[in-house]
């Protein structure tokens, strides 16, 4: 795997927003401006990407444990895949991105913008019993479409969830106290809120 540092990795994304399978661990790229580079395969670990703009990326099957995306312009991204746990998306921008199948245990979404987000089939626990829970603390996923999500143990105090849609979706224990479900549309749900 291709190691870049800071200035390699813009350059590339300038020249052909082809990052694929290129190590950029623990980088400095906040407040880069990268829209619709391809991630897919890369590695992310620690990477700071607070208030980047990433709109339109690609983080397909990315390593992004531990990463840094606060504040971050993820509009319409693509996180199919991706591996985030830990990860921080506090304050983040991320109207209709795709979180499909993605591994977010211990992923800080608090006060998101996940406005019309797609999370189907993702993977918010831990095998680790200590490991601090998924929050979507005071998110804003106002119509969500979760499919076969597990939100089992997942912190959504004060989210808003009005008109999301959520097909086959378990939300044992789920924190909800707070949260706006006006016009939640269910289908095939497990609830037992704490």
């Amino acid at each position: 795997m291709e190691k870049l540092n800071r200035e390699q990795a813009l350059a590339r994304a300038a020249d052909t927003g082809d990052l694929t399978g290129v190590d950029l661990g623990g980088l400095d790229l906040s407040e880069a401006i990268l829209p619709r580079v391809d991630f897919r395969d890369a590695n992310l670990e620690g990477t700071d990407f607070t208030n980047a703009d990433l709109t339109e990326s690609e983080f397909r099957d990315a390593k992004m444990n531990g990463a840094d995306l606060s504040g971050a312009k993820l509009e319409r991204a693509v996180l199919i895949g991706a591996h985030i746990v830990g990860a921080r998306f506090d304050g983040a921008h991320m109207v209709g991105a795709f979180l499909n199948g993605a591994t977010a245990s211990g992923a800080s979404f608090r006060k998101a913008d996940l406005r019309a987000a797609r999370i189907g089939v993702p993977r918010f626990q831990s095998d680790d019993p200590f490991a601090a829970a998924t929050s979507f603390e005071g998110a804003d996923m106002t119509w969500c479409l979760f499919g076969e999500a597990d939100l089992t143990g997942v912190d959504l105090r004060n989210a808003n969830l009005s008109h999301a849609h959520m097909y086959e979706t378990e939300m044992r224990s789920a924190l909800l106290d707070g949260a706006v479900l006006t016009g939640v549309r269910l289908k095939r749900q497990t609830v037992q809120a704490e």
